[in-house]
């Protein structure tokens, strides 16, 4: 809808580039992703033993979740994580697609 100000120019709602979007991971691209269970034994050359998002060290039994570039997170920490954004906090990969 446009508005008449008053001095009878039209206005128009502006978007400012300083205002972020949200782009949210889609619950079915989120369901695809492995649910791997945590052992003290699994090996990781590339990735700390602890969740990037919470902080907090796995634990055996934890449900992790292993995204499109490999890392893991606590599932509930990534599922919180990608309603608000769809890259990876490590690599910044974005996990859309195949």
């Amino acid at each position: 809808a446009t508005l008449t100000g008053s001095m009878g120019m039209a206005w128009q709602p502006q978007i400012h580039p300083t205002e972020p979007v949200v782009v949210a991971l889609s619950a079915e691209a989120f369901n695809r992703f492995p649910n791997v269970e945590f052992h003290p034994t699994m090996e990781s050359t590339h990735q700390s033993m602890s969740c990037a998002i919470c902080q907090v060290d796995f634990h055996e039994g934890d449900v992790l979740i292993k995204i499109r570039c490999n890392h893991l997170f606590h599932k509930e920490c990534a599922r919180a994580l990608f309603n608000t954004t769809t890259r990876c906090p490590l690599c910044r990969q974005d996990q859309r697609g195949v």
